[in-house]
């Protein structure tokens, strides 16, 4: 079975050998590797003309489009009977996909297939450990994360990822995915996500995706608005103690107001006040 993998990339050459390399140099071998340049200014290019690999195909967009649509055109244009998307500094360990297309063909019930992963740092070293969680958690958080391989009936029943979600497009994705077919988490380590400053990650309020992630789960049903409202109160009062801790005081009794309309409980929790009096005080 034939595998696409998508690699959009935006101004990303400081580790894209590194990527490039990973999924080259996987033992399952029959596959293509997409890298969709998004309208980047760096030396991208002389770095992919390093590789004569014939299964590494080239597209551009003139101008960068966003990381919705530089999947969506990478997708579009693969021809394998599996697809998957990887990032320009992430690094697959040499068996991921071997692994995940053996998942696939001995289980025909099952439709997409994610693991879990490490994650690194700015020079490779492994930080963390990230599980992959069941499918039965999607809608609580993304349980998906970085590494996931599934059959090409996902992506044409499924459709586009959309370009108006720039910070939860994958995850809105999966959701959907979600609704229609079965997806197994595989528990072995299969890939290595990596965490620096300029990395999607890096560049992400997390507060803000987390807010965005409960209106999406919202609008599309996954969440009552009880349930709604409990979240959004419980992201306001975690930021307000992150912005107190952050000497960002100044912030703290807007969120704190924010949460308590949500979820009045919040009323009996000391560490609420403690923060509020004090930010006032300053």
């Amino acid at each position: 079975m034939k595998v696409s993998i998508v690699m959009p990339t935006y101004n990303g050459a400081r580790y894209l050998g590194s990527a490039l390399e990973s999924c080259l140099g996987q033992t399952w071998s029959d596959l293509e590797l997409i890298v969709v340049i998004d309208g980047s200014t760096d030396n991208t290019r002389e770095i992919i003309a390093r590789y004569s690999d014939e299964r590494l195909r080239v597209i551009e967009h003139e101008t960068n489009k966003g990381l919705a649509e530089a999947i969506n055109t990478g997708m579009a244009a693969g021809i394998g009977d599996l697809l998957t998307w990887t990032s320009d500094d992430n690094l697959y360990l040499p068996h991921a996909i071997e692994k995940m297309v053996d998942i696939l063909v001995e289980r025909p019930d099952v439709d997409f297939v994610y693991t879990g992963y490490y994650l690194i740092d700015d020079s490779g070293r492994i930080t963390d450990v990230v599980p992959a969680l069941g499918p039965d958690r999607l809608w609580e958080k993304d349980v998906v994360g970085a590494c996931f391989l599934y059959r090409r009936a996902v992506w044409e029943q499924t459709g586009r990822f959309s370009s108006e979600l720039r910070n939860i497009e994958d995850y809105e994705y999966w959701l959907r995915v979600s609704r229609r077919f079965k997806m197994q988490a595989e528990p072995e380590i299969l890939y290595k996500y990596r965490e620096h400053p300029l990395s999607l990650t890096g560049r992400l309020n997390v507060f803000e995706r987390a807010r965005e992630c409960a209106y999406m789960k919202r609008s599309l049903g996954g969440i009552t608005a009880a349930e709604f409202r409990q979240e959004l109160a419980e992201i306001d009062m975690a930021e307000a103690f992150e912005s107190y801790q952050g000497g960002k005081t100044d912030r703290v009794p807007r969120l704190i107001v924010s949460g308590l309309k949500r979820n009045p409980m919040f009323v009996t929790n000391r560490g609420v006040w403690s923060i509020l009096v004090r930010s006032l005080a300053q």
